[in-house]
């Protein structure tokens, strides 16, 4: 997951990969409590941190579509991604059940394992979902890619018209959620499909197809973007649509009498799609020198696939472990926990990527 060669590395996506994949392992290793509905302030900030973890996997899959889209295409070297990719989801799926079996949920029941496997339960596998969600992109990639390449005005309409699918559906039920709450019904708590069987993106991620074209457009007029739209600007949009996000999730929460999780329930809002814009205009600011945190940078960027993977298991034990101390609650232990399993994710990651045979598993 190299950026490019080093005269045409885009730096910026380097700081936007690194930024995604720790959001990522603090998410999915996060022991504060965000339960809104229990009325404390503390409670209320957490589930604001949350919400702005939402544009983790957004900014993956608007990165990769920046970065697929503007370079050579090579449908061979293609296609031994996607047959690559179906080896790493079985590997690590088989990893991820295996060792959480034996080692977290303390099971040896065959059937049960078994199950895991097919299923990708969560708490079990359930995070190779994006590698899953990438792969059903790079299947509709070289299509996508000849469209962009020469007839940028269709893919253009194109990227329209998914985002309104995705976020216009959303949207619809935004609206709905609030009616109920605001009359009192019963809040809806399942997504619904409001397009029906003329929804093309219906029973996949279709937030990723969103994303994944919106990068590739992002990349290519990034520069125009920050003409129109300055660093402190971005900033406060950011800051203001993960706010609503929040708002959001709070009226669900109350509505369901659930949780609502702001992560899961937002990559489709207008909130998360206006955060990730945003998110990207601001890694402009970001200069590439020798300085140490910037080769840290670059060094996370350069492993990111792997860190995916080896937190996918590793979170859990973090999370495990974290929620058995009386300092679980603080929201800055959870962040420097999450740093420090960022850190040791890389060097595995790094040692692993070196090794001919393990290489295979840690690497697209």
């Amino acid at each position: 997951m190299n950026t490019t060669n080093e005269k045409s590395r885009l730096h910026y996506l380097d700081l936007l990969k690194t930024i995604a994949i720790f959001c990522v392992i603090l998410y999915h290793s996060l022991t504060v409590s965000g339960n809104v509905r229990s009325g404390s302030l503390v409670s209320y900030f957490n589930y604001f941190i949350i919400s702005c973890l939402s544009i983790c996997m957004p900014v993956f899959f608007a990165v990769n579509g920046g970065l697929l889209f503007n370079k050579s295409f090579h449908l061979k070297k293609h296609i031994r991604k996607m047959a690559h990719m179906i080896f790493l989801v079985i590997v690590w799926d088989m990893g991820n059940v295996l060792v959480k079996a034996t080692f977290l949920y303390h099971t040896a029941d065959p059937a049960s394992i078994l199950r895991h496997f097919w299923s990708f339960d969560a708490g079990w596998s359930n995070q190779l979902w994006f590698l899953m969600a990438l792969f059903v992109l790079y299947f509709f990639f070289p299509i996508l890619k000849a469209t962009y390449d020469t007839k940028k005005h269709t893919f253009l309409i194109f990227t329209a018209a998914s985002l309104v699918i995705v976020c216009g559906n959303n949207m619809l039920l935004i609206c709905t959620r609030l009616v109920a709450f605001l009359f009192h019904a019963p809040v809806p708590t399942s997504d619904i499909n409001f397009f029906n069987q003329f929804n093309p993106f219906r029973g996949i991620y279709g937030f990723s197809f969103a994303y994944f074209l919106v990068g590739a457009l992002l990349v290519t007029h990034i520069r125009h973007l920050s003409q129109k739209l300055s660093f402190m600007l971005a900033l406060i949009l950011y800051l203001a649509s993960m706010l609503c996000l929040t708002l959001y999730g709070v009226m669900c929460s109350y509505g369901q009498d659930t949780y609502f999780d702001p992560v899961w329930g937002g990559m489709e809002t207008i909130f998360v799609l206006i955060g990730t814009l945003c998110i990207f205009r601001c890694s402009l600011a970001y200069r590439y020198s020798e300085k140490r945190i910037c080769r840290y940078v670059r060094f996370i960027s350069d492993h990111s696939l792997g860190i995916y993977l080896l937190q996918s298991i590793l979170a859990d034990f973090m999370h495990t472990a974290l929620s058995h101390t009386p300092i679980s609650g603080n929201i800055l232990i959870n962040i420097g926990a999450a740093l420090v399993l960022l850190w040791i994710c890389a060097l595995l990651s790094s040692v692993a990527s070196k090794i001919p045979v393990l290489s295979k598993i840690f690497t697209l």
